[in-house]
């Protein structure tokens, strides 16, 4: 069966199949509660969770990303420098 998502309810609806047995449909959240916190954008590991929960990316995470990128390869850059 796999999974869909409602749009009215905006919840995943996860039914599947084990062993030659139809399970019975679940309805949880798409995303579990507490997990995503918008007060905390703007910050690397929450532009991962906008990423990992399917969330469009917010301005403020997207500059934190690339921030943390471009230090990134800097720092690579600077262990490379020949001796």
């Amino acid at each position: 069966m796999g999974q869909a998502q409602t749009a009215e309810s905006g919840r995943l609806m996860a039914g599947y199949v084990w062993k030659g047995t139809v399970r019975e449909v679940v309805d949880r959240p798409l995303i579990p509660n507490g997990v995503f916190d918008p007060s905390k954008c703007g910050q690397y590991p929450n532009y991962r969770q906008h990423y990992r929960y399917k969330i469009p990316v917010c301005d403020k995470c997207r500059k934190a990303y690339n921030d943390y990128e471009r230090e990134r390869e800097a720092r690579k850059r600077a262990q490379k420098v020949p001796a």
